[in-house]
Parts: structure tokens; C-alpha cells; sequence
């Protein structure tokens, strides 16, 4: 019976380890990479004005903000709502997102506060019913838009046109800042830097959202790892339990042989215990090394953020999709996993068959 549940235990441990590595996969942490996300942490953090962000830009580092609002676009004589999303020209730059038709306005269009539109997949499809509309022109909330490009923003849901906040207006809750390594920007240098539009520790979350999305991995190798360190104690568990049983057997001999006897009669198997103890310093000396491995990611794991800041984000949809809708799940599996895996060592520990000085003393 034990060792049908060890079975089925290992299968499931074995599942679920899989499931982690495709967590690890999806998540694509390249896609975060040197971006630092930037978040109100008490309800009275002021907003971030466009032209301040646009300083800071000018100034130090590429910094980015979504400022959504509600309408409503008119094309084709058809009336769609819409999210109006305004931003700078940094936008796409920093999220790295494609253009499948025209361009994303430019600095100049911002300055210049032209009326420049990039729709999103959905919503191009949704009001033009195509991706090639470059060139076009649409009303939203009665007022005439040139459509500058179409966008793959990540969000398949939501239409999505992006303006220009120096038309739009308003103030930005939430920003994404670029660390280029390159450039000397590295997270203390940027939070240093964003003091000047009042962000501090106090009011603001600051996410590096690279180490969010690595979580993802590291949680597979720690779960993977931690299989490896259990699949190496039950073989030294294993070991032990015959090289313990091999050298009682040896003293019991000893009380009618002598030991130059019981080696020249036992050379194969003296060597083989010999071999045993090598297999269970190494494997003790993995055990260790491993562990080390694991203790250094899990300290890691200080820094980041708890999963209610991205859960609550409401900025960067596209971006943060995937973090938002599998942390939990991460989270679950990797807990899961590690019972699993405990359970198996607890049952396969005991499991194990022991010799007792009787058994052995029996032996011709």
C-alpha cells in the first residue's frame, strides 16, 4: 500500500514540477527586464503631471504612464466605446510593444500637441474592422483623430487607443521606468532620480518587475532542486542502511575470524564498502551544495513584492497580465509541490527494509 501512494505521490510531484517549468517558460522574463514599476502605497499619493514625467525623460531616463479614461470612437458610421489611454512617446519604446501598421506618435507630435491616435489589435479590428488604417481619421467624443499606427498591446480584450497626453490631460497614478545598465541607470540611481516628481518609499510601491516575473523560474529550481536533494537522502538513506548492515555482519565475524582472514576472504565486498562510503560523502557534499543553491534564491525572495501590489495594479494591463493572472497559481504549485515532496521523503524514509543484529547474526 505505501509504495502505491510513493508512486502516486512521485507522479504527482513529477506533474506538478512540470507545471512549474511551464509557469517558468510563459512567464518570458526578458519581457520585464530593466523595468521598474512605480505604484501609489497610500491613498493620499499625489499624481505624476505629464510634463514633469516628460522632464525627467528629457533630464535622466525613459519614463512611462498610462492615464485611461472612458469615451467613445466614431468611424465608419459605427460609434464604439473605447479606453483612451494618454501617454507619452516613450510608451511603446519602454514596453516594447510591435507596430503592425504606421508608427507610434513621436516626441514631437507630444510637443507639438497633435492629434495623433494608435490603436490597439482590438480596437482597430472593432471600429475599422482592419490593422491597415494608417492615415485614417476617427472621432472620439466628437472630436477628430489622425490615426498615427496600429499597436500589439498584449490586451486581446479591451480596444485601446493611445493619445497624446499633452492633448488628453490629467495626472498619472502609476509610472514604468527603463533601467539601462549601459547608461549608468540602475534602480537605486532611478529612485534616486524620481524623488524630483515626489516619489519616495513611503507613498509609492517601487516593483522591479524583472525579479517578479524570475520568481516564476526560481520557483521551478527550487522545486526541482528540492527533488533532486530528496531523491539523493533516500539514496543515502539506502546506503547507509547497507554499509551499517555490511559492517555488524563484518563484527560478528570478527568474534570467529581473524581479521587478515575476514579480508582476504571478503576483498570484493571490503572494496565495495569502501565505495559505499565515497557514494555517501558525495552525496552528503551535493546535499550540502545544493542547499546553499536554494538558501541563496530563497533570500532573494526578501525583496519582493507582496502579491497584493500586482494583484491591485490597474496600470500596464498588457504588460502585467501574466504576473497578475498566474502569481497565485505560482505561488500554489510551488507550495504544493514542496508537500508532495516531504511526503514522499517521510514515506520512502520509512519505508526503507532494516536488518537487526539477529538477522544478521543468522547469517552462515
Amino acid at each position: 500500500m505505501r509504495i502505491k501512494v510513493i508512486t502516486m505521490l512521485s507522479a504527482l510531484s513529477i506533474l506538478l514540477i512540470a507545471a512549474l517549468s511551464m509557469l517558468a517558460l510563459l512567464a518570458q522574463p526578458e519581457l520585464y527586464r530593466n523595468l521598474l514599476l512605480v505604484t501609489p502605497a497610500v491613498f493620499s499619493a499625489p499624481g505624476f503631471h505629464p510634463e514633469k514625467v516628460e522632464q525627467l525623460c528629457e533630464d535622466e531616463f525613459l519614463v512611462t504612464y498610462e492615464i485611461p479614461q472612458a469615451k467613445t470612437a466614431e468611424a465608419v458610421h459605427s460609434t464604439r466605446p473605447i479606453t483612451a489611454i494618454g501617454t507619452n512617446s516613450s510608451y511603446r519604446n519602454i514596453l516594447g510593444y510591435t507596430v503592425l501598421d504606421g508608427s507610434f506618435f513621436t516626441k514631437t507630435a507630444w510637443d507639438a500637441k497633435q492629434k495623433y491616435a494608435v490603436l490597439n489589435e482590438t480596437a482597430a479590428y472593432d471600429i475599422f474592422g482592419s490593422i491597415n488604417i494608417s492615415g485614417e481619421t476617427l472621432k472620439i467624443n466628437g472630436e477628430t483623430w489622425l490615426v498615427a499606427g496600429v499597436m500589439r498591446d498584449g490586451d486581446e480584450e479591451s480596444p485601446n487607443v493611445y493619445l497624446p497626453s499633452s492633448v488628453t490631460g490629467g495626472q498619472a497614478d502609476s509610472l514604468l521606468a527603463f533601467l539601462d545598465a549601459n547608461a549608468g541607470v540602475n534602480e537605486a540611481y532611478a529612485k534616486n532620480a524620481m524623488k524630483e516628481l515626489g516619489v519616495n518609499e513611503a507613498n509609492y510601491n517601487i516593483v522591479n518587475l524583472s525579479s517578479s516575473a524570475l520568481a516564476y523560474e526560481e520557483r521551478f529550481s527550487v522545486a526541482r532542486e528540492t527533488a533532486v536533494c530528496i531523491l539523493i537522502l533516500i539514496f543515502i538513506r539506502y546506503q547507509g542502511i547497507k554499509l551499517k548492515n555490511k559492517l555488524l555482519d563484518y563484527k560478528n565475524r570478527l568474534k570467529s575470524k581473524y581479521l587478515k582472514e575476514l579480508f582476504a576472504e571478503n576483498r570484493i565486498d571490503l572494496i565495495k564498502a569502501a565505495g559505499s562510503v565515497f557514494l555517501l560523502i558525495s552525496g552528503v557534499a551535493a546535499i550540502l551544495h545544493i542547499l546553499l543553491q536554494i538558501l541563496e534564491i530563497c533570500l532573494k525572495w526578501q525583496t519582493l513584492p507582496p502579491a497584493s501590489i500586482l494583484l491591485n495594479e490597474k496600470s500596464f494591463q498588457g504588460r502585467m497580465a501574466f504576473l497578475q493572472d498566474h502569481y497565485l497559481l505560482g505561488t500554489a504549485l510551488f507550495f504544493i509541490s514542496l508537500v508532495v515532496l516531504a511526503l514522499i521523503l517521510f514515506l520512502a524514509w520509512k519505508r526503507l527494509p532494516r536488518e537487526t543484529k539477529d538477522d544478521i547474526a543468522a547469517r552462515p
